[in-house]
């Protein structure tokens, strides 16, 4: 019979096995934790930048509300090219900003800086304080207007001393104006009473 080995070297094969195999999983759970820290993370960089995507996809809604109602206004207000009005279509409010003015109409009243509103969601509702749509309050849109028209009178009174300027807030949508009012110095009219 073949010699049998000793019990010994393989109790500190066995050893060494056990070390090795402790190591390799330690090793491996260190991998396992270290993956999934980075999957978590990417968890959380994909939820932020989905809120950022439908955040950006609902501030390019409103840009296009916004150009549809500017486009809606700027051809209602051509129509008074035939009765000797001047249209001025997106102007800049001056060379150092992007920030524009929708429309300029000059005719024989004087002029009027003209900013297209597409708004929805309620009833327009003019108060000491401004205006509010529905339950937003609109305060800064009014108070847009009235700087948009002093900007252009001021302007304009370079050119010509007595010229009068108004700001008008057209809406696209009926917002519950029945008839053009003024409000705190500032036109507010529907689209469809913008032109006789």
């Amino acid at each position: 019979a073949p010699p049998r080995p000793s019990a010994e070297p393989l109790r500190s094969g066995h050893r060494r096995a056990d070390v090795t195999g402790m190591s390799a999983a330690a090793s491996g759970q260190q991998r396992v934790d270290s993956m999934s820290s980075r999957a978590e993370a990417l968890d959380a960089a994909a939820a932020e930048l989905t809120a950022k995507a439908a955040a950006l996809r609902d501030v390019a809604g409103k840009v296009r509300l916004g150009n549809e109602g500017e486009l809606a206004v700027g051809a209602a207000l051509d129509s008074l090219l035939a009765a000797g009005w001047h249209v001025l279509h997106d102007r800049r409010k001056s060379a150092q900003s992007p920030a524009n003015l929708d429309h300029i109409v000059v005719g024989p009243p004087g002029v009027l800086v003209v900013d297209a509103k597409n708004w929805t969601g309620g009833l327009l509702h003019a108060d000491d304080r401004g205006l509010k749509l529905g339950r937003w309050r609109k305060d800064d849109a009014l108070h847009a207007a009235r700087v948009d028209a002093e900007l252009v009178e001021g302007l304009a009174r370079q050119v010509v001393p007595a010229v009068h300027v108004v700001g008008v807030l057209a809406f696209v949508q009926d917002v519950g104006v029945t008839s053009p009012q003024l409000h705190q110095g500032v036109i507010l009219a529907q689209q469809s009473q913008l032109v006789p």
